[in-house]
């Protein structure tokens, strides 16, 4: 319970960034937890990745989240296993830094 009584849920996610056509995944996986009043479920995620990569072809970034075991939303508590209840993402903002060093 929340601050004067209000049901809570916790949302627990793995996220990971992935070149869906290579199913190469760049940067680790996160593991990160929220939490929001059990009668909208909504809530904010910040995220960031770092990694290295050199490629001479474009690269598809794609990032993949799913609950994972420990919330409200985990195994055996409802919803279709593994990824029980539905994430929907209203609004997505990915900021993209590049540095290049020659030597």
């Amino acid at each position: 319970m929340g601050i004067g009584g209000t049901a809570v849920h916790l949302h627990q996610y793995l996220v990971k960034l992935i070149d869906p056509v290579s199913g190469t995944q760049y940067g680790k996986t996160i593991s990160l937890n929220a939490q929001s009043i059990a009668t909208n479920k909504t809530h904010t995620l910040n995220l960031s990745f770092s990694f290295v990569t050199t490629s001479t072809t474009p690269i598809t970034l794609l990032p993949s989240i799913a609950h994972d075991a420990g919330g409200t939303y985990q195994a055996g508590a409802g919803g279709t296993t593994p990824n029980n209840g539905e994430i929907i993402i209203t609004n997505a903002k990915i900021d993209i830094q590049r540095s290049a060093l020659n030597q």
